[in-house]
């Protein structure tokens, strides 16, 4: 009897996202994966092309300051007028403006931190229909480590990390409340995470 696949969720901001080095540090492994035997599904945000040769699937961000950087990049790569890109980003903007301000009171972040909302319901959806072995959390906007999180806890899987950039820099003492945001997702995949990966030394010394 044949050896089941070993089925991964990938979860990846900026995936298939032109001129991102956080999209390209996952795309690039997608033919070793697939050459190793792995059934992947990737859940990414909406910025990068859709990928056909498997299970793609691309959600929105759950925050007004997530929907507004991701409307903005999709509108500018389908409209040729850039008139109507800027009329329709003046009024979103207006429209959104006063639930930025409140999100931004609460969350000084990244404005993607709202995708870990969305990519953790998209990717429990996925797993009630296929369970899945590993989820590997990747590239840079920290949402995915946070959604990888909540994924490994309900399911109880394996959860595999890769940070690109520090969270928190090398030498540094979090003071702000925004440093303060990012030591403690690294604290969070440090404790949590199965296997955790920095891309550099000193990165990792300075998690550790």
């Amino acid at each position: 009897m044949s050896q089941a696949k070993r089925r991964w969720l990938i979860l990846a901001h900026p995936f298939n996202m032109d001129g991102r080095a956080a999209s390209h540090t996952i795309t690039d492994k997608i033919p070793h994966l697939l050459a190793a035997g792995i059934d992947i599904e990737v859940i990414s945000g909406v910025t990068g092309e859709l990928d056909h040769r498997f299970a793609h699937h691309q959600v929105w961000s759950a925050g007004p300051s997530g929907f507004k950087f991701e409307l903005r990049h999709v509108l500018r790569h389908s409209l040729k007028s850039k008139l109507a890109y800027r009329l329709i980003m003046l009024i979103l903007s207006l429209v959104l403006l006063p639930l930025i301000f409140i999100e931004r009171l609460f969350k000084p972040v990244e404005s993607s931190w709202s995708w870990q909302i969305s990519a953790t319901r998209k990717g429990l959806q996925l797993a009630r229909q296929k369970p899945f072995d590993l989820v590997y959390s990747t590239a840079g906007p920290f949402a995915a480590h946070l959604a990888a999180q909540q994924i490994k806890k309900v399911l109880n899987i394996p959860w595999l990390a890769e940070i690109h950039d520090p969270l928190v820099m090398p030498g540094t003492h979090p003071k702000s409340r925004r440093q303060k945001a990012y030591a403690d997702v690294e604290r969070q995949i440090c404790l949590d995470a199965d296997i955790a990966i920095w891309f550099t030394d000193q990165a990792m010394f300075s998690a550790k």
